[in-house]
């Protein structure tokens, strides 16, 4: 496994167990108050907006401690470019910071537009030309713009409401009557089905960073970034990164010719790039559990945009 994908399980399993914790005592809390109805959904609506809050809050400060971020020189180059294509976007230069890590990657976080950070891997400038590099930054600047880390914060609202409205929607009697088992199961089955529909949305939004790295930057360096960091750099020719955007053209994702016109593009093996898509199609019903989408659906994505008009 990709060292950088080990670190972001254990930070995501780290503030997941936090918070599920803190959800656990406070659902208890609300099994025992005996709140039902109207009264149960509105203390279950606080109490959820209660834990996203210090979600919203504390995460910035665990997420720098987990990955034990440094922060980039105001005069080094990636701070530079963090700055340039901040400027292009309209943003206020976020918190440029570095960490220590082999695997490719890189990760916006932040409370605000105005309090935002961005952060890029030691692997990602080793791996990535630096055209792929600056379309890697303008994607996670892609999320501060679309101020995707607020809306998945309040999107995350969902799987805890719904947990804590099961917990409530019982009568209290039933409740006296032996059905806490059952009630319980339902109230996690609520809460991943809202953990589902809030992983759909982050696909959503990693389309429209996507699509918002493609403008400011180019469709192919973008391209090229996700093939490198999903699939491997051995596979890859040796190409130069400013080919032009006039190989973009829209067909059939699924046709052979098309991927071979992809693989030409992103200066990959073809047969590397077609054995890589279909161990991904293998298993593609697991997308429903990602936050991002399959990396050649990205790819593919990408390839249909062109704005050269």
């Amino acid at each position: 496994m990709n060292p950088v994908h080990k670190l972001s399980i254990v930070a995501t399993i780290t503030i997941g167990l936090i918070f599920s914790f803190v959800a656990g005592i406070l659902g208890l809390v609300l099994w025992f108050s005996g709140a039902s109805g109207a009264p149960g959904i509105m203390l279950g609506l606080f109490l959820a907006a209660g834990i996203v809050l210090l979600q919203w809050y504390f995460s910035p400060s665990i997420i720098k401690r987990i990955y034990k971020l440094q922060p980039v020189r105001k005069d080094s180059k990636i701070y530079k470019m963090v700055k340039e294509l901040s400027k292009k976007s309209g943003l206020k230069t976020p918190q440029v910071w570095i960490t220590k890590n082999p695997g490719p990657n890189a990760f916006a976080f932040g409370r605000s537009q105005s309090n935002a950070n961005v952060c890029v891997t030691t692997g990602l400038l080793d791996t990535l030309n630096e055209k792929e590099v600056r379309a890697v930054i303008s994607h996670e600047l892609g999320h501060v713009k679309h101020r995707d880390m607020i809306i998945m914060t309040i999107a995350s609202i969902i799987p805890l409401l719904m947990y804590f409205i099961a917990i409530t929607f019982q009568p209290r009697g039933r409740r006296e009557s032996g059905y806490g088992i059952l009630i319980f199961i339902g109230a996690m089955l609520a809460r991943m089905i809202g953990h589902l529909m809030v992983l759909w949305l982050s696909r959503v939004r990693e389309y429209g960073a996507d699509a918002f790295s493609a403008y400011h930057t180019s469709p192919k360096d973008m391209m090229s970034a996700l093939a490198k960091i999903g699939y491997g750099t051995s596979r890859f020719k040796t190409t130069k990164a400013d080919k032009g955007l006039s190989t973009f053209y829209i067909a059939d994702p699924s046709a052979r010719k098309d991927f071979s016109k992809i693989a030409d593009l992103i200066g990959m093996n073809k047969k590397d790039f077609e054995r890589a898509v279909k161990k991904e199609q293998k298993h593609s019903f697991m997308e429903v559990f990602r936050t991002h989408p399959l990396m050649y659906k990205r790819i593919i994505s990408l390839k249909k945009l062109d704005f050269s008009s």
